[in-house]
């Protein structure tokens, strides 16, 4: 159901990989980033960023000064589950190894804002949940205990299952210095 006050729909859902730590990779990316670049082509790069920086601002301050009547909302509603990464004590070793589960990103648009006519903010509800580090006996056991859930337990939790709660809200009354062009409140439910 379409409503009158969303001009964007987004939908994004990224399901989790699973990278196992190579050292002698990290060296040659490393390597590669350390090419020389040519310090004029350099400056010329970082002024003209500048200027598109400028004009965009421009634009986009034009952009919300002209239609500030009428603000349509974005529809957003993204799942990401980032990567598992899997560190090996010892370079290409399948023994002990931690694992860094890097969590669960979720954003969505406040449903009641949705459910309005005439909207004078933005609010989006931020989640990075499920965020935890631990020490594993076998680069096996710890594939087997993030894609299967409690099969092979850590042997030490180190970071367990670390959450954080935004919302964020940001207003178009652009005109009023009594309210908050923008407006964040979270919780750390669990440390």
């Amino acid at each position: 159901m379409a409503l009158p006050n969303i001009s964007t729909d987004l939908n994004l859902s990224i399901k989790a990989s699973i990278i196992v730590f190579n050292p002698e990779l990290v060296v040659r990316l490393r390597r590669f980033s350390n090419l020389k670049v040519n310090q004029e082509n350099r400056e010329a790069a970082i002024e003209k960023f500048g200027e598109i920086r400028s004009q965009t601002s421009a634009n986009l301050s034009r952009s919300f000064t002209e239609n500030q009547q009428e603000l349509k909302l974005t529809n957003i509603n993204v799942s990401i589950t980032a990567p598992l990464v899997i560190v090996p004590f010892e370079p290409g070793g399948t023994q002990y190894c931690w694992g860094v589960n890097m969590g669960l990103l979720e954003i969505h648009t406040d449903p009641e804002l949705l459910k309005r006519q005439i909207v004078t903010k933005e609010a989006f509800d931020v989640k990075l949940e499920h965020l935890n580090l631990g020490w594993f006996g076998s680069v096996d056991g710890c594939q087997r205990f993030y894609q299967h859930g409690i099969v092979c337990k850590p042997m030490q939790n180190i970071i367990e299952d670390f959450q954080v709660h935004l919302l964020i809200e940001k207003s178009s009354e652009i005109n009023q210095p009594d309210v908050p062009k923008l407006l964040l409140r979270g919780t750390i439910p669990n440390l």
